[in-house]
């Protein structure tokens, strides 16, 4: 055997090499974009289980969110900004779900459940969180894309509580 014949040995089994580096960087690429996927819902999913669990743990508060999102009651200075708190707080976790959404990280089933329960502020009249949400809307707080979801949202959610209040049916 030459020394050529050696050379293209090495260049064949460099070339193998290079394939197989290249097939196992795929699969780590694959896997690592499967577990951020992951993390970003998990995520997602905390933040959601902490604001829930704050309005459970506290009766004020509960009962503020309560009157703000079904009555036409007037809401203290202090009680408005909370209840604006709240839900800018509360929709800017939305947007980033929203963010996530259109990157591809969040699976569109995770993206149909946010947008549930984005249609469920809608459906109670009240006077305090549509407020709210007039003064967050125009502040310019989110995303044009963003703002224009949860605007589609919401006109979904109040066509369809005229539905329900058209055939006398409770929300």
């Amino acid at each position: 055997m030459t020394i050529q014949d050696f050379g293209a040995i090495g260049d064949l089994i460099g070339g193998i090499a290079v394939v197989i580096t290249l097939v196992y960087l795929a699969v780590q690429i694959k896997q690592n974009t499967k577990i951020h996927g992951s993390l970003i819902r998990q995520n997602f999913y905390d933040a959601t289980q902490q604001q829930m669990l704050h309005a459970i743990e506290s009766r004020d508060f509960n009962a503020l969110i309560t009157r703000s999102w079904s009555s036409d009651d007037e809401l203290s200075p202090g009680e408005q900004t909370q209840v604006w708190r709240h839900m800018q707080a509360v929709l800017i976790g939305y947007q980033g779900a929203f963010e996530q959404y259109k990157s591809g990280a969040l699976p569109k089933a995770d993206w149909d459940l946010v947008k549930l329960i984005l249609r469920t502020f809608w459906l109670f009249e009240g006077k305090p969180k549509d407020d709210a949400w007039k003064a967050m809307k125009h502040g310019r707080f989110f995303n044009d894309d963003f703002l224009a979801e949860v605007e589609r949202l919401r006109e979904v959610a109040l066509s369809h509580r005229e539905e329900l209040d058209e055939r006398e049916l409770p929300i």
